[in-house]
Protein backbone atom coordinates (compact mmCIF):
# COMPACT_ATOMS: atom_id res chain seq x y z
CA UNK A 1 0.00 0.00 0.00
CA UNK A 2 0.84 3.48 -0.77
CA UNK A 3 0.48 5.24 2.38
CA UNK A 4 1.00 9.25 2.60
CA UNK A 5 2.04 11.06 5.66
CA UNK A 6 1.47 14.94 5.95
CA UNK A 7 4.23 16.59 5.22
CA UNK A 8 5.19 14.14 1.95
CA UNK A 9 6.11 15.08 -1.51
CA UNK A 10 4.79 13.01 -4.77
CA UNK A 11 6.81 13.41 -7.58
CA UNK A 12 4.98 11.37 -9.71
CA UNK A 13 2.74 8.28 -10.33
CA UNK A 14 2.28 5.49 -12.92
CA UNK A 15 -0.72 4.10 -14.17
CA UNK A 16 -0.80 0.84 -16.73
CA UNK A 17 -4.25 -1.33 -17.05
CA UNK A 18 -5.33 -4.26 -19.03
CA UNK A 19 -8.37 -6.86 -19.33
CA UNK A 20 -7.19 -8.51 -15.68
CA UNK A 21 -4.62 -6.61 -14.44
CA UNK A 22 -3.36 -3.30 -13.63
CA UNK A 23 -0.34 -1.26 -11.80
CA UNK A 24 0.54 1.24 -9.94
CA UNK A 25 3.50 3.02 -9.15
CA UNK A 26 4.66 6.08 -6.72
CA UNK A 27 7.73 8.04 -6.55
CA UNK A 28 7.50 10.11 -3.45
CA UNK A 29 9.69 11.67 -0.62
CA UNK A 30 9.02 10.83 3.09
CA UNK A 31 10.81 11.74 5.89
CA UNK A 32 13.49 13.39 3.83
CA UNK A 33 14.14 10.45 1.77
CA UNK A 34 13.21 9.71 -1.56
CA UNK A 35 11.27 6.10 -2.13
CA UNK A 36 10.00 4.39 -5.15
CA UNK A 37 6.43 2.24 -4.67
CA UNK A 38 4.72 0.11 -6.91
CA UNK A 39 2.48 -2.84 -6.69
CA UNK A 40 0.86 -5.06 -9.69
CA UNK A 41 -2.88 -6.12 -9.50
CA UNK A 42 -3.91 -9.30 -10.95
CA UNK A 43 -8.29 -9.37 -11.01
CA UNK A 44 -10.00 -12.47 -9.59
CA UNK A 45 -12.68 -14.19 -11.68
CA UNK A 46 -14.14 -14.14 -8.30
CA UNK A 47 -14.39 -10.77 -7.94
CA UNK A 48 -16.91 -8.44 -7.37
CA UNK A 49 -15.73 -5.12 -6.41
CA UNK A 50 -11.98 -3.75 -6.02
CA UNK A 51 -12.18 -3.98 -2.61
CA UNK A 52 -12.94 -7.27 -1.54
CA UNK A 53 -9.47 -8.41 -1.58
CA UNK A 54 -9.83 -11.17 -3.40
CA UNK A 55 -7.57 -9.87 -5.98
CA UNK A 56 -3.49 -10.94 -5.91
CA UNK A 57 -1.44 -7.51 -5.17
CA UNK A 58 2.49 -7.67 -5.10
CA UNK A 59 4.10 -4.77 -3.70
CA UNK A 60 7.35 -3.60 -4.34
CA UNK A 61 10.37 -1.27 -2.38
CA UNK A 62 13.16 0.21 -3.24
CA UNK A 63 14.85 3.06 -0.89
CA UNK A 64 16.15 5.79 -2.82
CA UNK A 65 20.33 6.19 -2.17
CA UNK A 66 21.40 9.79 -1.08
CA UNK A 67 22.59 11.70 -4.04
CA UNK A 68 21.32 9.42 -6.62
CA UNK A 69 19.45 11.55 -9.64
CA UNK A 70 16.05 11.64 -9.43
CA UNK A 71 15.14 12.17 -13.14
CA UNK A 72 17.11 9.34 -13.83
CA UNK A 73 15.55 7.23 -11.49
CA UNK A 74 12.05 8.58 -13.17
CA UNK A 75 13.31 7.78 -16.11
CA UNK A 76 14.09 4.29 -15.64
CA UNK A 77 10.69 3.49 -14.42
CA UNK A 78 9.40 4.79 -17.25
CA UNK A 79 11.63 2.46 -19.60
CA UNK A 80 10.96 -0.65 -17.36
CA UNK A 81 6.93 -0.20 -16.81
CA UNK A 82 6.42 1.61 -20.38
CA UNK A 83 5.35 -1.68 -22.13
CA UNK A 84 2.86 -1.95 -19.72
CA UNK A 85 -0.66 -1.79 -21.54
CA UNK A 86 -2.07 1.88 -21.12
CA UNK A 87 0.59 2.92 -19.57
CA UNK A 88 0.81 6.65 -18.13
CA UNK A 89 2.92 8.63 -15.76
CA UNK A 90 1.37 11.21 -14.05
CA UNK A 91 3.86 14.32 -12.36
CA UNK A 92 2.34 15.33 -9.35
CA UNK A 93 4.74 17.33 -8.03
CA UNK A 94 3.17 18.17 -4.78
CA UNK A 95 1.47 16.87 -1.55
CA UNK A 96 -0.92 13.88 -0.78
CA UNK A 97 -4.29 16.38 -1.46
CA UNK A 98 -2.69 16.85 -4.96
CA UNK A 99 -2.28 13.09 -5.90
CA UNK A 100 -5.81 12.49 -4.40
CA UNK A 101 -6.89 15.03 -6.97
CA UNK A 102 -5.34 13.91 -10.29
CA UNK A 103 -6.21 10.24 -9.21
CA UNK A 104 -9.94 11.18 -8.68
CA UNK A 105 -9.85 12.53 -12.59
CA UNK A 106 -8.64 9.09 -13.80
CA UNK A 107 -11.47 6.84 -14.79
CA UNK A 108 -9.76 3.29 -13.70
CA UNK A 109 -8.69 4.27 -10.27
CA UNK A 110 -10.02 3.71 -6.63
CA UNK A 111 -9.32 5.97 -4.01
CA UNK A 112 -9.88 5.61 -0.29
CA UNK A 113 -9.35 7.60 1.92
CA UNK A 114 -9.11 8.43 5.61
Amino acid sequence: MIELADGDFVQCVWLADTAGMDFLGCCYRHDGEWALRYRFRYHSPQRSDPWDGKDQKNWYAFAVPDGADLAKLVAAADFAFGSLPNFRRIDVCGDQTALLDILAKEDRTHIRTG
